[in-house]
């Protein structure tokens, strides 16, 4: 086992990697400079915008590898030292950023930190804290990436064309997408949808469809609140239970057993995020139409 002096050492040692790694990364001449300019999002959704508004100029990447979970995130020294390489980094106000950010400026001041939320109104997750999962809403994706286009421009003007050309060409992509899974879902508005962790409200919501949560300010049911849960899935002939990798499923599947529903996964952190949308329109429909999706039972 790591033990916390150490891991603060590994930290530490991250965040020099990425102060001496600036030394190196800062072009000398011309023939030194980065092919493309390198940009962070905190999750792959994001980074998937980022990519298609910055086209060829943009290498864009994802902070959060496959299956961590954003919140409670801590980055790891390897990835402290590969945002040493970042001359961008689109925030979305997700808990961690605020910190690390601070950090990572201090030692490479040429960063810029763009907030790709900004403007965006935040719904709540579970009465009490802000729902971070706005790039399940395709309109509100729309306008994380207008800020992602303003942010690339700030940073490399001469790119300006080929990111407002990337920005239409994206946000015609996403209103084709919304109409597509709009017409999969009206004959669904107004249902509900019972999920594990309270992340989909965004894409719900869009779709006049509402979310039910299993867990509430990160803590699942105790005795009673199962039992409402229960009861209010039976009342409203809730047949799926939707959950994530990234969590802990056997709550799920004990409100499974009850209600004799079934357990079936979505993932919001999905990398290829326009197919992931229709993905989980098509998951959503399947439970609300009481048919089994393709991919079966985790």
């Amino acid at each position: 086992m790591t033990t916390a002096p150490t891991k603060t050492l590994a930290v530490a040692a991250g965040w020099l990697a990425v102060v001496l790694g600036l030394a190196v990364l800062l072009p000398s001449s011309p023939a030194a400079a980065a092919p493309r300019l390198v940009a962070y999002a905190s999750v792959a959704p994001v980074a998937f915008l980022v990519q298609r508004v910055g086209g060829d100029r943009v290498q864009a990447r994802s902070l959060l590898r496959p299956g961590q979970e954003p919140h409670g995130f801590e980055p790891t020294p390897r990835q402290v030292a590969r945002l040493g390489e970042a001359r961008v980094y689109f925030s979305i106000g997700l808990p961690f950023e605020a910190a690390m950010l601070r950090r990572l400026q201090a030692a490479n001041p040429g960063l810029r930190v763009v907030a790709a939320d900004a403007g965006i109104h935040r719904r709540s997750a579970d009465g009490h804290h802000p729902d971070p999962h706005i790039w399940l809403s395709p309109t509100l994706a729309a306008r994380l990436a207008a800020n992602i286009a303003a942010g690339l421009t700030a940073v490399d003007p001469a790119g300006r064309s080929a990111y407002q050309a990337g920005l239409a060409a994206l946000t015609r992509e996403l209103k084709q997408v919304r109409r597509d899974i709009a017409r999969r879902l009206a004959r669904f508005k107004g249902r509900s949808v019972l999920v594990y962790h309270p992340a989909f409200g965004y894409f719900l919501g869009e779709f006049g469809l509402k979310q039910i949560a299993v867990q509430n300010q990160g803590k699942g049911p105790g005795p009673r609140g199962l039992a409402r849960l229960i009861d209010q899935a039976r009342r409203q002939g809730i047949r799926v239970i939707f959950v994530q990798a990234q969590f802990p499923t056997a709550t799920a599947h004990a409100l499974a057993r009850a209600t004799g529903a079934r357990v079936a996964a979505l993932d919001p952190l999905a990398a290829d995020y326009l197919a992931n949308l229709k993905r989980m329109a098509e998951h959503i429909a399947a439970g609300l139409g009481r048919r089994s999706p393709a991919e079966g039972r985790p």
